[in-house]
């Protein structure tokens, strides 16, 4: 306009002052025609509020990129990962994560990370671990390493990976890498890649030797009976499943020698075992078909619809019972109902409690989804963030909702009181019994006598009882769930004040293995500090921190 054949190009003078352009704006524009560049206004940060969607994320990310606009490529970043792991189909945004050009450019920008790609090549792997995505994610992966422990970690994904796709001899190459790195889990991949190759007797005497260079543990016995003779297989299960209730395949083991045996009934007797405090999809799928053999067609179609919450596209051909039943009912309600915001909610709630985060979570983004105002919406985030451990941000999102609607908490008391009613265990009888231990026992007596759940039962009794007594207890509940962490901290701690200090540690470590919490790894911490052994309790604090990096207390510790 200024310098062709425009009117304005002969002018001496040109008013701009109607255009609605601000003279901030006039003085950018004037400076990007002469250096092609914005380095001294804030144009960055401007950009980076426009994405608000998918499809500009993917349009902009491009301009970012281009332009080495930090701010606006993190932005863009933050809205494609938020759509994980649907965004993995579209191949418009995985363009920007896939290439090695594209981590190049991002690293350019300051976002291509180690940590970025292990995360969204764990996402790729837990789709699909033998998808392309899946390899060209594994090998920018690779290429972001700089420390030794991130190399161990990118080699163990890249070895699943190519274990899963049948390449057995890379595989075997890549384990024998790690384990001579002095990766002990790597040895169990050796083993698994040299039993594919037909292998048996050197996978068998190579997981043995395990045993006399590292402390016995139970996926050691689990791993040894994958190629040992029938009666060492169950020998080796067994102890397997006694040093580490919470393997699932002890008891999918057992449950077909049943089977074998034409014990039907006991082979679904040793499955309920692991579904009283654990759904997976499979042991789901072998009871019902189980129930099928023992005509019990209810039961089968209970536990298939159950199956289908956990797992929507889940195929069949390739416990508790009455929460099992409320899965089915609910799934069947979501049937009619598909966009029914509170039977997602209520769904997420029951899944919690069987330890499914992952199916929970993807029900309360269905929740969220699905709601029909934005009060709504914001308890149903509010929920999301609690869940993840980001509760300052989850009370943000209750503030927020109850400064809309105040019938917002009404919302959330139905959750909590749906959550009180699929296990009324839950409910304390400390809040009727303030100073009544005796009655308070009575009654969780009288509960446990009428739950199909009784573990939490067992547990919330042993609150009222002696020590001796609230040890057994405690023992019972472990045994109907061993993924209930209060029974192995209340252990610890007796056997802390009894001075039993290598007992009482084994004791949180065995809680630790499955569930590290930040509480346990504390106390655990403090536990080692009182043993003199420092190095340990700071290896505790560290890893507590990253799960919590601003706890006071083991900030305190730590130093």
């Amino acid at each position: 306009m200024l310098c062709g054949g425009f009117a304005e190009s002969a002018t001496t003078r040109v008013d701009f002052s109607l255009n609605g352009i601000s003279v901030e704006g006039m003085r950018a524009l004037e400076a990007y025609s002469r250096t092609r560049r914005l380095d001294s206004f804030n144009c960055d940060a401007y950009l980076a509020s426009l994405p608000c969607n998918i499809d500009d994320a993917v349009i902009l990310i491009e301009i970012g990129l281009e332009e080495t606009a930090h701010h606006l490529v993190a932005s863009c970043l933050r809205l494609l990962l938020s759509e994980l792991p649907g965004i993995l189909q579209n191949p418009a945004a995985m363009k920007f994560f896939c290439s090695s050009e594209a981590r190049e450019r991002l690293a350019a920008v300051g976002h291509a990370s180690f940590m970025l790609y292990y995360f969204l090549s764990q996402v790729a792997m837990e789709e699909n671990m033998v998808s392309h995505i899946t390899v060209m994610l594994l090998e920018r992966l690779g290429e972001c390493v700089e420390e030794t422990w991130q190399k161990a970690l990118s080699l163990r994904q890249l070895r699943c990976m190519l274990l899963k796709r049948k390449n057995f001899k890379d595989a075997q190459l890549c384990f024998e890498a790690a384990a001579e790195a002095g990766h002990v889990y790597s040895v169990a991949g050796v083993a698994r890649a040299k039993y594919k190759q037909g292998q048996q007797y050197s996978a068998y005497l190579l997981i043995n030797s395990l045993f006399s260079k590292h402390k016995t543990v139970g996926w050691m016995f689990q791993e040894r009976s994958l190629y040992g003779m029938a009666g060492q297989k169950l020998k080796d299960v067994n102890t397997a499943a006694e040093f580490d209730p919470t393997l699932s395949f002890p008891y999918k083991y057992r449950a077909l020698v049943e089977v074998e045996e034409k014990r039907i009934k006991e082979a679904v007797s040793e499955i309920d075992k692991i579904v009283g405090f654990k759904f997976l999809p499979e042991c789901l799928e072998l009871r019902a078909w189980l129930s099928i053999a023992l005509e019990d067609y209810e039961g089968a179609m209970r536990d298939i619809r159950a199956l289908l919450t956990l797992e929507p596209d889940y195929l069949l051909f390739k416990g508790r019972v009455d929460d099992i039943g409320s899965l089915a009912v609910i799934h069947q309600m979501l049937d009619n109902e598909p966009t029914k915001s509170l039977l997602w909610f209520r769904q997420s709630l029951l899944l919690l409690r069987w330890n499914s985060q992952k199916a929970a979570m993807r029900s309360l983004q269905m929740a969220r989804n699905n709601s029909c105002s934005e009060h709504e919406r914001l308890v149903y985030e509010g929920w999301i963030f609690y869940d993840t451990g980001n509760s300052k941000e989850a009370l943000s999102m209750a503030e927020k909702s109850i400064a809309i609607q105040r019938s917002g908490c009404k919302l959330l008391y139905e959750g909590t009181s749906h959550q009180a009613y699929a296990s009324p265990s839950r409910v304390s009888p400390c809040v009727l019994f303030k100073n009544q231990r005796k009655a308070a026992y009575d009654e969780m007596t009288q509960l446990i006598e009428k739950a199909r759940y009784k573990a939490s039962a067992y547990e919330k009794r042993s609150e009222y009882c002696a020590r001796e007594m609230a040890q057994n207890d405690l023992n019972m509940a472990t045994r109907l769930d061993p993924l209930r962490t209060y029974p192995y901290r209340y252990r610890a701690a007796v056997l802390m004040d009894d001075q039993k200090y290598i007992e009482a540690v084994e004791e949180l470590t065995r809680a630790i293995s499955f569930r590290p919490d930040l509480h346990m790894l504390h106390l655990r911490a403090a536990f080692y500090e009182s043993m003199m052994d420092f190095e340990s309790a700071v290896r505790d604090c560290e890893a507590a921190l990253c799960l919590e990096p601003t706890h006071l207390d083991t900030i305190d510790l730590c130093r």
